[in-house]
């Protein structure tokens, strides 16, 4: 059984949570290639935008297989993509189990 045919979108007063496109590829990678960012989610800093375009791609797909998905963080003030949030995987199979992340650019902490 499929958790969501689409990914959801969720709004509050400051910030939008939706599925991410490759027009979020250029903000994820300015996010994902500061070290202090990624030091803690064991990945090395994207050092391309097509290491932020892989990494879309492949939660979408992850998504498609209903195995996991990832929002982009909007601030709605400007329209900007401050990180992701998401779950990285959810079993039903063997009793109930999520895990979730999130990364937040650094000018954002």
């Amino acid at each position: 059984m499929k958790l969501f045919e689409v990914i959801p979108s969720i709004t509050t007063e400051n910030f939008l949570l939706r599925s991410m496109t490759l027009v979020d590829a250029q903000a994820v990678f300015e996010n994902l290639s500061d070290k202090d960012v990624t030091k803690d989610m064991g990945i090395d800093p994207f050092v391309s935008v097509k290491n932020a375009e892989d990494l879309i791609n492949f939660m979408n797909d992850l998504f498609d297989k209903n195995i996991a998905f990832r929002w982009g963080i909007i601030r709605k003030s400007d329209q900007r993509l401050i990180g992701t949030c998401g779950y990285n995987g959810w079993e039903t199979n063997r009793g109930s189990r999520v895990e979730i992340a999130y990364d937040l650019g650094k000018p954002y902490w």
